[in-house]
């Protein structure tokens, strides 16, 4: 085997071994979210058939305002690293295949 090969498996082989020593530092900002989704005014035809209109508001907190309680249940369940609290408020509206039926399929999304 020749040095160049050798120098690329050693350091794909020690590469992961020092990037999981690696400390995220801490993240102070809280990230908000405003996402609002209409099929009326995308091009083309829309191809999530009857979708119609989408809302979302959210908040993620920072990495250092996650309340305790929360904290222990998440190091309990996936372990030690940096955690964050997300809350979404959500609105999907769609339209039924067929508009004119007095009483709606209830094989049909809305």
């Amino acid at each position: 085997m020749n040095f160049p090969t050798m120098t690329l498996i050693a350091a794909t082989l020690l590469l992961p071994a020092v990037a999981a020593q690696a400390q995220l530092t801490e993240d102070t900002a809280s990230v908000w979210t405003l996402q609002n989704e209409n099929a009326s005014i995308s091009a083309g035809r829309p191809t999530d058939r009857f979708y119609v209109n989408g809302f979302r508001l959210g908040w993620t907190s920072p990495t250092t305002a996650v309340p305790d309680f929360l904290a222990v249940l998440g190091h309990t369940l996936w372990g030690a690293g940096q955690q964050r609290v997300a809350f979404d408020l959500t609105q999907q509206i769609y339209t039924p295949a067929n508009t004119s039926l007095i009483r709606p399929s209830p094989y049909d999304r809305p």
